[in-house]
């Protein structure tokens, strides 16, 4: 039996954010995988970021019958919803920091770190020690937003005591 493991866990690789994975229901209640930027860490620009492998997730796409509860002439009729799975799509699981949540992603979306030194998520440059390279919390701040938000904020109306109203 072939090995079908590209990454290993604990692997520190490069992802870009905006190309996580979503669960997503179209108006037949079909439900498919696909890229998604609607939550989670919005990125301005396609940098890729360092992320370490915490495992592989299978999700399904399919048909969702809902079911039903009964009625009150029927109160003990039940009937669970369920999935009629079409396909099957193996994800992997990365972490941006040690506090951070799973993201998953095609593994087509995810690089490998070849080169024994790299940046880290803010710019140091560092020697690569598998998973030992992401920060504890990645907030995806980034020196230019700060900058900027930095910038923006000296524009705010202010009262007479200097508070932000």
């Amino acid at each position: 039996m072939k090995d079908k493991r590209k990454f290993r866990i604990g692997q520190t690789v490069r992802v870009n954010l905006n190309h996580r994975l979503k669960v997503d229901y179209d108006e037949h209640n079909y439900r498919r995988i696909k890229r998604s930027l609607e939550w989670g860490i919005v990125t301005e620009t396609n940098d890729l970021v360092l992320a370490v492998i915490t495992g592989v997730k299978l999700f399904q796409e399919g048909r969702y019958y809902a079911g039903s509860s009964g009625s009150v002439f029927e109160p003990y009729y039940y009937e669970s919803g369920y999935l009629e799975v079409k396909q099957s799509i193996d994800a992997w699981g990365v972490r941006t920091g040690y506090k951070n949540k799973e993201i998953y992603f095609f593994e087509e979306d995810i690089t490998k770190v070849d080169d024994k030194f790299t940046t880290d998520n803010f710019g140091n440059k560092v020697m690569l020690e598998d998973g030992l390279n992401i920060p504890y919390l990645y907030t995806g701040w980034t020196s230019h937003a700060r900058k900027r938000l930095s910038e923006d904020s000296k524009t705010f109306p202010r009262d007479s005591k200097g508070r932000w109203t």
